[in-house]
């Protein structure tokens, strides 16, 4: 919504329509929209889904991930995790904890039951399954930036890439 104003100067009429700043975009036939400066560009794919994740208050990881369920979530991982989070005296009363479900919602990675996009991030089998940009990639550069020798792309949960690139990181 904007204000329009009809202003009157020495016989002649000018019509002022005051446009307030908006901090989501604007849907319109479809396409959404955003006011900067005197242009209106479309938002389009990520940015978009950026845009409306932020006006939601949520953040790409905090979504649901809705063809995730605890089949694809590792137990290993969870084990391995328990007592470090322990250990780093964060969260103590996760190493006695045998529910993985609470596990999962004390470290607010469920909503409505259905697990989000960071546990399985965090936890899971297979997360390149889910999301294909969720590797690394790894390399040592020759005498230029061109000249990039034993590249190597890491895949798994946070956990493992973090122990994997450590290894990698040792051996070259």
């Amino acid at each position: 919504m904007c204000d329009i104003n009809l202003h009157e100067s020495t016989g002649k009429y000018t019509i002022e329509i005051d446009v307030k700043p908006y901090d989501v975009p604007i849907s319109y036939h479809g396409k959404y929209h955003y006011l900067r400066f005197s242009t209106k560009p479309e938002l389009k794919g990520a940015v978009l889904n950026e845009c409306l994740l932020k006006k939601a208050g949520k953040t790409w990881d905090d979504v649901i991930e809705p063809n995730a369920t605890y089949a694809d979530i590792d137990e290993n991982a969870i084990k391995v995790f328990k007592p470090e989070a322990a250990i780093s005296q964060r969260l103590p009363s996760l190493e006695k904890e045998n529910d993985n479900t609470q596990i999962f919602e004390n470290l607010r990675l469920l909503e409505n039951g259905k697990l989000k996009r960071a546990a399985v991030l965090l936890f899971g089998k297979e997360p390149g399954k889910f999301f294909i940009n969720a590797y690394a990639k790894i390399g040592k550069f020759g005498n230029s930036n061109h000249d990039l020798q034993s590249p190597e792309i890491v895949e798994g949960n946070i956990f493992q890439l973090a122990d994997q690139i450590i290894e990698i990181f040792d051996k070259k």
